[in-house]
């Protein structure tokens, strides 16, 4: 996939070429949208389908640390407060 974002340019995460992966045609500025389908049935079984549930899973991960982080700050600031 090409983008000619500056990340995409220099072959560094790419949301647009992200959103591509995921099945999103947000972001996508030509005019072939509908070949984000067939983009995303080429990934089953790659290396890049494997590091593309590895983000997606640390992502998931990372949510749930903020949320944990921001509850346990929000809970010292009381305790704080007492």
């Amino acid at each position: 996939m090409y983008c000619s974002c500056p990340a995409g340019e220099k072959g560094q995460y790419c949301k647009h070429r992200f959103n591509i992966l995921a099945g999103s045609a947000e972001g996508i500025v030509s005019k072939n949208q509908e070949a984000v389908g067939v983009v995303v049935s080429w990934l089953s079984g790659t290396d890049v389908e494997v590091a593309l549930k590895k983000v997606r899973s640390l992502e998931a991960e990372e949510a749930k640390v903020k949320k944990a982080l921001s509850t346990a700050k929000k809970e010292l600031a009381k305790s704080m407060r007492d």
